[in-house]
């Protein structure tokens, strides 16, 4: 961010004595020269104004004009419009530079006028000022006619040579298509070179449309992420007005670089810098979820693909993957990168080579290594947050929680990221393979059965305590219900618009009651019908940022839920109307929240620290250092006597009957944690992970089962039955659908 402004400027003259007129005394004075000086971050650096000069008494501090103290009048220097008009166009040209067509006729005016200025001063001094803005506007028009003219004639005299959007070799610096592939994919000699005019190519709009490619095909795709992205995120994100200067005139201006094993979309996003920093999170979700839409089945099996966000001189988020083989595949997750990583998708394959993992491009198997060990499911679908107002510990009396500003829009289905525009498959496509789990489980674990979802994105699941019903919170502001027994929905998906993303869902411990909590800091409770459908709504606390945890307490009607900004409420549900209360002593996000059945006294934890804590008042009894850094997910038991904290790679196991009693897991070799959950005979958690969910023994402290989900996305979502025999579990990727586990011998 910029920071300009104006200011006066006083420079000392000349000092003595004289007979003060307002004092009436001998004393001292100062002759001092005023100007305004324009300024960047307060430092004044270009004059704006012409001089003034006054006299000033040191003993009264009086203000004297200087035709009074020199008995005559003195001629007042004029500012020179032409000196002032030229500096103009000339700081202007130089930050348009890249546009030549707006900057080139600006520096010619700077130039001109600045000269003009220059001759009329030197004529007419002392009545005409403003040399230092003549001279000025020269400094700026020089260098931007250079640079403007520069850039306007290697465009004009080679329209294609930026990585070309016309066909695929027609222009310099292309070679022909890969032999042995049929297509229009055309490559550069110089992968850095085509990096760079890549770049260059969305560096401006330029009077043409938004996609640009390295062929024929990569146009048509690049102008279809353009579209779909434009559209996406002009439903959730809302600008007050369009800026005066755009280079990008408002579009997504994106470069395709397509190749039969890999994709990469460089995208010019406008305003970039404006963003904060969970809107370029959300950013990134809408665009991946934009690029794997547009490139599904559009490649080879297993390609690469890339996203580069990036503004008029900086990339924010680089997101790397694989693209779905078809587009009924799911979206795979993506793993940062830099931009050094981006240049790669510009390498030319190798020529005659029979064995694709020789060719010179982004290794496979290295990047499927990094996925696993760098993607973050938490991280590819976090949104902005709608406020910036913080709940204040103690007991609220009237209303605790103070408005909101609307929830921004739901998150697009994938049906509205992948629109039905048809385009024609570059490559044949085949199933992901599921990769093979190599462990023979201690216990038997069945799947029975597989719940199909027809909205886009589970964002978190909860199973009734007897088995019978499934809620499933999605990320298109919708809460799906199932009969867990056939599959089938329970009427129609839920709509909670007010909501927000559906982030955590919970049933009461007697199954009459269900708890929602979205994006929106807002909660909802519901009573549970005999036939399973939802009937009177109430609308419970909210926060001001959004809902991560959500429980119930095992005996009466009252539930608790956590804030991603650490606040924890609690507020009765059904018939008692009485008033929420809360506790606040984290920073970030409280990962979970237990509620006993009897007693008091109840806890939170984010990973780091465990809080004990009053129900009546809020009022902290205990609180204690676990002593885990980055911490990402937590569960306690039901009985709250065991807690489990999950880091990248490690599981720890906290005994709270003895807090400094704790032991540690480690997961399997490139596993990471993305779903936690204890199970209800407490010796047993469950951790989700990649296309699996693990069972692993607290008091052995070792694995005993794996449950296979049968995909490539990650696990998130967990819960068991009140018994415990049975488990489900979910991604939040496209179309995954809810699998159903039942452990045999479910008895620890």
């Amino acid at each position: 961010m910029f920071i300009f402004g104006w200011r006066g400027r006083e420079t000392l003259m000349d000092s003595g004595q004289f007979d003060c007129p307002v004092c009436k005394a001998t004393t001292q004075f100062n002759h001092l020269r005023q100007r305004r000086w324009m300024t960047f971050f307060f430092i004044p650096i270009i004059p704006i104004s012409s001089s003034h000069d006054f006299i000033r008494c040191q003993a009264c501090q009086s203000i004297i004009p200087i035709d009074a103290f020199l008995g005559e009048s003195a001629p007042r220097a004029r500012l020179s419009l032409q000196a002032l008009s030229g500096m103009i166009c000339g700081l202007f040209s130089l930050l348009t530079f890249c546009v030549f067509s707006i900057s080139i006729p600006n520096a010619i005016c700077a130039i001109a006028l600045g000269h003009i200025a220059l001759r009329d001063i030197k004529k007419n001094r002392p009545s005409v000022d403003g040399q230092s803005l003549a001279i000025a506007a020269l400094a700026f028009g020089y260098p931007a006619l250079i640079l403007s003219s520069l850039i306007g004639w290697r465009s004009l005299s080679n329209p294609q040579g930026f990585a070309g959007n016309g066909p695929a070799g027609a222009s310099a610096g292309v070679t022909a298509d890969t032999p042995g592939y049929e297509g229009t994919f055309g490559v550069s000699d110089s992968p850095n070179e085509a990096f760079k005019n890549a770049e260059y190519e969305i560096a401006s709009k330029r009077d043409q449309p938004a996609g640009r490619g390295n062929s024929a095909q990569a146009i048509v795709l690049a102008n279809l992420f353009a579209e779909r992205i434009k559209e996406v995120s002009d439903e959730v994100f809302t600008a007050d007005r369009k800026p005066l200067l755009q280079l990008s005139d408002g579009e997504y201006l994106t470069f395709c670089e397509l190749h039969p094993d890999r994709v990469l979309f460089l995208v010019h996003v406008p305003s970039y810098r404006k963003f904060t920093g969970d809107a370029k999170k959300a950013l990134a979700q809408l665009a991946w979820l934009a690029a794997q839409a547009t490139a599904a089945g559009q490649v080879q099996g297993e390609a690469k693909l890339g996203v580069g966000l990036r503004g008029v001189l900086t990339y924010g988020d680089i997101l790397l993957g694989t693209a779905p083989a078809s587009t009924e595949d799911t979206v795979t997750p993506f793993r940062a990168g830099d931009k050094n990583e981006l240049i790669a998708f510009f390498a030319a394959p190798v020529a005659n080579n029979p064995n694709p993992a020789l060719q010179v491009n982004v290794d496979a198997d290295a990047l499927a290594q990094n996925d696993a060990a760098a993607a973050t499911p938490d991280s590819i679908f976090d949104q902005p947050a709608p406020g910036n107002n913080h709940l204040a510990p103690g007991f609220p009396s009237a209303d605790p929680f103070a408005p909101q500003p609307p929830a921004p829009s739901a998150q697009p289905s994938l049906g509205d990221v992948a629109s039905t525009k048809p385009i024609a498959s570059a490559a044949p496509t085949r199933n992901r393979p599921t990769p093979k789990i190599d462990f023979v489980n201690q216990i038997s674990v069945e799947r029975v059965a597989s719940i199909e979802t027809a909205s886009w994105g589970t964002t978190s699941i909860a199973l009734s305590p007897d088995g019978r019903w499934l809620a499933a919170g999605k990320m298109d502001d919708k809460l799906d219900l199932f009969e867990v027994a056939s599959g089938k929905p329970i009427g129609q998906p839920y709509s909670l618009p007010q909501s927000g993303q559906v982030t955590a869902v919970t049933f009461s411990a007697a199954g009459d009651h269900l708890i929602a909590g979205g994006y929106s800091g807002k909660t909802f409770a519901w009573q549970v019908a005999p036939d399973g459908r939802l009937t009177n709504e109430q609308e419970s606390f909210r926060f001001d940022s959004p809902i991560v945890a959500l429980t119930t307490s095992p005996k009466f009607a009252f539930f608790m839920g956590a804030s991603r900004k650490g606040t924890v409420a609690w507020q009765p549900f059904g018939a008692n109307k009485a008033q929420p209360r809360l506790m606040q002593q984290f920073q970030k996000d409280v990962h979970a929240v237990w509620l006993p059945a009897s007693g008091d006294e109840a806890m939170a934890t984010d990973g780091s620290r465990l809080v004990r804590f009053s129900l009546r008042d809020g009022e902290v009894s205990d609180s204690d250092d676990l002593g885990i850094k980055s911490a990402r997910l937590a569960s306690f038991s039901r009985s709250g006597k065991r807690l489990v904290v999950a880091d990248s790679s490690t599981l720890h196991l906290v005994d709270l009957t003895h807090v400094t009693s704790r032991r540690s897991i480690k997961l399997p070799r490139g596993e990471m944690a993305y779903g936690l959950k204890f199970h209800p005979q407490e010796n047993w958690v469950a951790v989700g992970m990649r296309a699996k969910v693990a069972l692993f023994d607290f008091d052995q402290a070792e694995l005993i089962a794996y449950a296979d989900a049968e995909s490539v996305s990650y696990q998130k979502n967990l819960d068991f039955s009140a018994d415990g025999k049975l488990l489900v579990a979910t991604s939040d990727s496209a179309r995954a659908s809810i699998k159903l586990f039942r452990l045999a011998n479910a008895t620890p």
